[in-house]
């Protein structure tokens, strides 16, 4: 009877503890799938979609991050020049946002819209029409691949044929100006399918505000205090570093001055850096846009200048009174970058 009574109670306790183990493990994956929730209201990524690798997109993809007025034309017909069929988006954000930053939710769609041009989908009509416009043609005339594949000059901005010109190339390279690095990361996790490099191009705030003021689309807003703008480059600094560990090999950092005051050396830095060297066309071009020998262009969008004058010219178009000013508020700027 004592041994019946034991078994039992054995029994008993062996059910007992079964069901403790089973209560604590449901309760590790309720708090498992709840800080997996969490994280992502935190990072809100979209979800990453699984890869067709027979569809993958074999091209490179190089995107420049910089600011209004930082060297960014010259650094994206560089870039323009990686290949012979090279396309070229030219500050594809225009149409969301003249001299001003997006963020929150505009950044979000800015990064969708990216994406589509990244995948060769040009079908935003609000972007395609803006692009048609006759003012906006620019927008379109340094993607020379594009302009060579087109039968005919007014079908170049229609949404089949950017399409399937895109579909063509072998690189791909993106001019953005309006946009917080920080927000790459988004476009990084959702683009799997696609090899996307970041260059991160940032120029002396003084040298970029000297170049802004005296612009009449920039004085009205923001785009001209040098506060919001050294805060800008400042955070950007920050998610650089940051997205440069989480993403190796993704993101390359280009200082303006030192491409302006070494075109040569900087250029072929970067382009090994990206796995390219400079072509007979590159070098033509570099020769025709940074020598002092060529006859200097006064216009402000023209890359044809003496290159090595352009870093130090804020010194001679800026106040005592600015200078000063800049130097306060920026000053952790101007460290970080090694700027005196």
């Amino acid at each position: 009877m004592t041994s019946c009574k034991n078994m039992i109670w054995k029994i008993f306790s062996l059910v007992s503890i079964t069901i403790v183990i089973c209560f604590c493990f449901s309760q590790l994956d309720w708090n498992l799938s709840y800080h997996k929730t969490q994280f992502k209201f935190v990072y809100p990524f979209p979800e990453n979609k699984a890869e067709n690798v027979s569809t993958r997109n074999t091209a490179t993809h190089v995107l420049l991050i910089t600011y209004l007025r930082s060297g960014s034309t010259f650094t994206g017909e560089v870039l323009e020049h990686l290949s012979e069929s090279t396309f070229y988006d030219y500050e594809p954000l225009h149409h969301m946002t003249l001299s001003t930053r997006l963020y929150g939710k505009r950044a979000l769609d800015a990064i969708d819209h990216l994406l589509n041009l990244f995948r060769c989908n040009y079908v935003d009509e609000t972007y395609l029409k803006y692009v048609q416009k006759k003012e906006n043609s620019y927008m379109l005339k340094n993607n020379r691949f594009l302009w060579k594949h087109c039968k005919k000059q007014k079908n170049c901005s229609k949404s089949e044929v950017m399409s399937s010109v895109c579909n063509k190339a072998k690189v791909h390279v993106m001019k953005v100006l309006r946009l917080p690095l920080s927000y790459v990361q988004n476009l990084l996790v959702q683009a799997t399918d696609l090899d996307i490099r970041v260059v991160y191009l940032v120029r002396d705030p003084r040298g970029i505000y000297g170049s802004r003021k005296t612009r009449s689309w920039c004085r009205p807003t923001n785009c001209s205090n040098i506060t919001v703008l050294c805060d800008e480059i400042w955070d950007d600094l920050v998610s650089f570093y940051r997205l440069q560990e989480a993403f190796p090999g993704k993101f390359l950092f280009l200082r303006f001055e030192d491409m302006a005051l070494k075109p040569l050396d900087e250029i072929k830095k970067l382009l090994k850096n990206l796995g390219f060297q400079i072509s007979k066309a590159l070098n033509k071009y570099l020769e025709r846009h940074t020598s002092s020998k060529n006859k200097i262009s006064q216009s402000a969008f023209s890359t044809v200048r003496n290159s090595s004058s352009i870093p130090s010219k804020w010194r001679s178009t800026l106040t005592v009174s600015e200078k000063k000013n800049i130097k306060k508020k920026c000053s952790r700027v101007l460290n970080k970058l090694g700027q005196p």
